[in-house]
């Protein structure tokens, strides 16, 4: 198994390389990030603190056995979740509400 590698600050044409050379993305993050966004964009498989407890080192471990046994469509998931039109429909219903809106 390799170790992990830092990519932050790389160019856009070199993540596609580093992301076609990566089995899994795995984050202590329980948001979306834009490296888990990009990484889900190009079929990545993701473990991150939405699946287990950022601290659970050994559900960690777990969670990426799980997820290379039975892959997530994460492509997929990655075009329903990030949907442009849908992000922005409830960006303004947050600030709507936000706002005193209808």
């Amino acid at each position: 198994a390799e170790v992990h590698h830092h990519i932050s600050g790389r160019r856009a044409k070199d993540l596609r390389n580093v992301y076609a050379a990566a089995d899994m993305l795995i984050t202590p993050n329980r948001i979306y990030t834009r490296a888990v966004r990009e990484a889900m964009a190009m079929g990545l498989q993701v473990v991150s603190g939405r699946d287990v407890h950022p601290e659970d080192v050994e559900a960690f471990a777990i969670a990426m056995a799980n997820r290379l046994e039975r892959p997530q469509p994460t492509r997929k998931l990655a075009e329903v979740l990030f949907n442009p039109q849908a992000t922005a429909t409830a960006f303004l219903a947050v600030a709507e509400g936000a706002l005193g809106g209808n």
